[in-house]
């Protein structure tokens, strides 16, 4: 069984929920600010070739940094 010598790092678990919570609310607020910025149709043009990959590995990276970071906290 496992035994961590610090288990109370475990409650930093908590964060990753809250994390999720801040990249679902930044797309949504960054979608909303494209929307203001200009016409839709032209907004979808301009952006049509921009790559959504690099933002979300970067969030599961940070995701990931979180998870094993409080894993190594705890021991």
């Amino acid at each position: 069984m496992f035994r961590f010598a610090s288990p109370e790092w475990l409650f930093a678990f908590l964060l990753i929920p809250a994390l999720v919570g801040v990249f679902w609310w930044s797309e949504r607020r960054r979608k909303g600010l494209l929307a203001r910025f200009g016409e839709s149709e032209l907004v979808a043009r301009l952006s049509a070739t921009v790559n959504q990959r690099p933002r979300w590995a970067k969030a599961a990276l940070i995701l990931a940094s979180v998870f094993f970071l409080t894993l190594a906290l705890a021991r």
